[in-house]
């Protein structure tokens, strides 16, 4: 069995004949919070089970996670939000909500290991949980990121509206038309066009917008090649060993930003940084790459 800690989300692997005769009080060797494993999970919030149910949307602030958020308000659910995926974690262990929809990067905590320790946790495992998606296409992988981590389902953050709510309500147990009396449907995008989280949307500004691109293109290489990415990290030769798959990021930001003159030099110094911080997490000498 796997044992998630409630407070810093490090996984423990245990014995099922030690949960046998009941619940086991133990302490994280990582944070010394101490937790109960092995709690029977039938206080935990059943999918869809009745109009307001709780759901966390862990996105950053931006207007997909706005059009999210009013989707599920319209099929009736009580929503939360946050960008830190540690925070998510947390707000899973102490509220059980009915459904969790996560961005794949989160800030502290990547939004595929919330999923994993949810799925991981009999406590928990019985929350839904929706990955959002990435930069590089779900096609490229050899299993698709719907079945990575034990996830309910998965989508790109370029979705229409229609699809995102059918596909909300599925996990909700409940039809698409569905939602509390005298509900009003979600708003649709302005001028009947397809909401889309692209840089030709109101949010952040296009630098900011790179850089965000930026981090969720490491954090592509880091979940589906995490052996090769750490020792590209430790070897200081990211840009070497990805060199196909950042030319794509680099493709996706040109075309997404074609009026950013210095786009290009914007994403490679995003990408430098997010590199130092991962090397720095498995204490590698920092040292500069070229882009």
């Amino acid at each position: 069995m796997i044992v998630v800690c409630p407070s810093c989300a490090k996984r423990y692997a245990l014995d099922d004949a030690r949960l046998a005769a009941g619940p086991r009080r133990l302490r994280c060797s990582g944070c010394g919070h101490v937790f109960v494993a092995g709690q029977q999970a039938g206080a935990a919030v059943q999918p869809g089970a009745a109009a307001g149910a709780l759901a966390l949307v862990a996105d950053e602030a931006r207007e997909f996670r706005d059009l999210v958020r009013r989707t599920l308000e319209a099929l009736g659910c009580r929503v939360e939000t946050t960008d830190d995926g540690e925070a998510a974690f947390r707000f899973a262990v102490e509220r059980r909500p009915a459904l969790m929809v996560l961005n794949v990067y989160l800030r502290r905590l990547l939004g595929v290991a919330v999923c994993e320790g949810l799925k991981g946790s009999p406590d928990l495992k019985r929350t839904r949980v929706a990955l959002v998606g990435s930069v590089f296409k779900s096609d490229r992988f050899v299993r698709g990121p719907g079945n990575l981590y034990g996830a309910d389902d998965y989508f790109e953050d370029v979705i229409p509206e229609a699809d995102l709510r059918r596909r909300l309500a599925r996990l909700l147990g409940r039809p698409a038309g569905a939602g509390p009396a005298g509900a009003r449907p979600a708003p649709a995008a302005p001028g009947g066009r397809q909401a889309r989280a692209d840089g030709a949307r109101r949010g952040p500004e296009p630098e900011e917008e790179i850089r965000r691109l930026a981090r969720i293109m490491l954090s592509d290489l880091k979940i589906y090649y995490p052996d090769r990415f750490a020792s590209a990290v430790a070897g200081r030769r990211v840009f070497e060993n990805f060199r196909e798959e950042l030319a794509k990021g680099k493709d996706l930001i040109a075309h997404r930003f074609p009026d950013i003159p210095n786009r290009i030099e914007i994403l490679a110094a995003a990408l430098k940084e997010g590199i130092l911080e991962e090397r720095s997490t498995i204490g590698s000498d920092p040292a500069g790459s070229p882009a």
